[in-house]
């Protein structure tokens, strides 16, 4: 095979090979209303304003309790919210050109991009500002650590208590804020696809198959092994189709895995 290494995982070779291919209204309802003296519509008029006004100033909360949850913000930021995990906002605060929200337990956060705005993330112990990038804040409890990670753009990450001593994080970048500390601390990434459950993609980039199959297990909840371990993998998949993910390594890397 052209430009293949032993060893080596590639996604084409490898879709090209399992498909063969490499081997060659409901009617609207008027109601007229008769209103004497202009005082009357007035006062009606001036009803209506009132009640529009104060839905807009209404607070909206998202709450996921089982699964995933998506949401649209005014915006048109994306959030996903994970199982656990809560969201709230005031809408008003959109429609006036303040981007605030505040969260609990894991969020991933695809902003809208808006230069004269900045987007503002209030956790239980840390704050987050952004012009317009994606990223994910993760902040299960008050007595575990608060992590960032961020896919693209740039962020400004602190602490609630310490805003002026925060870091800048940009493309690939993780940092995290211990209980007790007011000064967040910049780290390697935790996993290689910290991002998983929220855009729905595994990327790997030359990553021993060991490493995945370790990371494939703890997403999944299975225990997936294989004998060998010296093969590299280099490919993009989708996270909902784990026994495809699977046929493809053992194809392609001619390894075995076993799943328990």
């Amino acid at each position: 095979m052209e430009n293949y290494r032993k060893g080596m995982f590639d996604t084409r070779k490898a879709l090209r090979k399992i498909n063969g291919e490499g081997k060659d209204s409901r009617p609207s309802r008027r109601i007229g209303w008769y209103v004497s003296g202009i005082a009357a519509s007035v006062l009606i008029l001036a009803g209506l304003f009132m009640y529009f006004r104060s839905s807009d100033h209404r607070q909206v909360q998202i709450v996921a309790d089982a699964g995933i949850v998506r949401h649209v913000l005014p915006d048109s930021t994306q959030i996903m919210l994970a199982p656990g995990s809560a969201l709230s906002y005031e809408s008003e605060d959109f429609h006036t050109g303040r981007r605030v929200v505040k969260m609990k337990g894991k969020a991933y956060f695809s902003v809208t991009k808006n230069k004269q705005s900045p987007f503002w993330v209030y956790g239980q112990r840390s704050v987050t500002k952004v012009l317009g990038t994606k990223f994910q804040v993760s902040e299960q409890n008050p007595d575990s650590l608060t992590r960032i990670y961020v896919t693209s753009g740039k962020v400004y990450f602190a602490s609630l208590s310490e805003k002026d001593k925060g870091v800048i994080l940009t493309k690939g970048m993780e940092a995290v804020l211990a209980p007790g500390e007011v000064e967040p601390r910049i780290t390697g990434i935790s996993v290689l696809n910290p991002t998983a459950w929220a855009v729905n993609v595994f990327v790997y980039k030359d990553v021993p198959v060991e490493k995945v199959l370790k990371e494939l297990s703890e997403f999944y909840g299975v225990k997936l092994s294989a004998l060998q371990t010296d093969r590299k993998v280099t490919a993009e998949f989708k996270t909902d189709h784990l026994d495809s993910i699977l046929s493809m390594l053992e194809q392609v890397l001619e390894i075995k895995i076993k799943k328990e």
